[in-house]
């Protein structure tokens, strides 16, 4: 058996692609998958299962991705890691998982090499799960009906939330997104200026908006339900308070793509640039006093969205933007949006998974 690279395998699913697989080289099959994340993005050691479900919460997209590369594979063991820490997840029956305590890189007993070591054997004995036929993959997913309907029906963002006014660098041309309405008639035009990440499934842009700057996300067809959650976390945030809050950026316009070279199809959201870096490259050069009005700020935003009974799940110093010279601080990405009971403490997940076990601020 020997840890490699999954597209070593015949065959293999393109689409589907985990970081690491081990397979057995004698007839060059998959044994287990393993996925691999950044340890300053996922404090896995932060999430222990003996703590109950919601300190998982923030693991559901990490655990899902993994879970995703299982299936395709039809394989019953995988493992998720920081390097730091590790989790190794078994899957027993259709709709049961069973996953390991977070192993430290540390540990001596048993030590990580152990854990492999046991996995490995495991994995080699009865590494296949085959679903059943009747199986529906959608019932392995908590379900987030509430967030589905992000449709460009009339609303105060019936494409965009006042008149915009042409500029004269916004000619269509060949860094122009224009979108509009579901039946995807284009009455609103995007310039693009520069591509900040991306890939054919989603893209994030800098874009000319009203001659001013500002972020546009696109999605493909095939990630409505993160465009969905994002644009109507946004709306209900305009709902609320339609002037806005000082640590959420503003939604100028989302839509349905109809024409475009960068982006040809999918969905689209304009929304205000806010100046700032993620906390993941501040956080160990600020001080003290600002990390205490950091943590006021988003303990703030936390208690709005749960007015709205949701919770965030992916939340993390990387979804976080301050600016040291005014001190803003910027709450950003809902792509992943969970019910919840609108009393739940915004303790957890997300400042728990965002700042550790710290004491919560004092509201000012």
């Amino acid at each position: 058996m020997k840890f490699g690279d999954y597209q070593a395998l015949p065959p293999h699913d393109a689409e589907k692609v985990p970081d690491v697989v081990m397979l057995s080289l004698l007839d060059s099959t998959a044994l287990l998958v393993g996925e691999l994340e950044t340890f300053w993005t996922l404090l896995l050691e932060n999430h222990p299962i003996r703590r109950g479900f919601p300190v998982l919460i923030p693991l559901q997209p990490h655990l899902g991705q993994l879970i995703s590369y299982m299936r395709s594979s039809n394989l019953r063991f995988g493992f998720l890691s920081t390097y730091r820490s590790t989790v190794f997840v078994r899957r027993v029956a259709t709709f049961r998982f069973e996953m390991s305590m977070p192993i430290s890189e540390k540990s001596t007993n048993p030590s990580i090499r152990r854990c492999v070591a046991a996995m490995a054997l495991f994995a080699s004995q009865d590494p296949t799960f085959i679903e059943p036929p009747d199986f529906i993959a959608e019932q392995l997913s908590i379900s987030a009906d509430v967030f589905c309907q992000a449709s460009t029906r009339p609303s105060p963002f019936g494409n965009q939330i006042a008149a915009k006014q042409n500029t004269p660098d916004e000619d269509i041309g060949s860094q122009s997104i224009l979108f509009g309405a579901d039946n995807r008639i284009a009455t609103t035009l995007g310039n693009c200026k520069r591509l900040i990440h991306g890939s054919k499934h989603k893209a994030v842009y800098e874009v000319t908006w009203d001659g001013q700057p500002a972020i546009a996300k696109c999605w493909s067809p095939s990630y409505y339900q993160s465009y969905a959650h994002e644009a109507m976390t946004y709306e209900n945030i305009y709902a609320k308070r339609p002037q806005g809050y000082r640590f959420f950026a503003m939604m100028l316009s989302h839509g349905t793509i109809s024409c475009s070279s960068l982006f040809p199809k999918g969905n689209i959201l304009i929304m205000t640039k806010v100046p700032g870096k993620t906390l993941n490259e501040l956080w160990d050069t600020i001080s003290g006093l600002e990390k205490e009005h950091i943590r006021s700020e988003v303990f703030k935003a936390v208690r709005i969205l749960r007015s709205f009974s949701v919770l965030s799940v992916d939340t993390g110093k990387h979804n976080i933007l301050y600016h040291p010279e005014t001190r803003s601080v910027t709450m950003i990405d809902f792509e992943i949006m969970q019910a919840c009971e609108d009393t739940l403490s915004p303790d957890m997940p997300e400042m728990y998974t965002i700042f550790g076990e710290m004491p919560v601020p004092t509201l000012t």
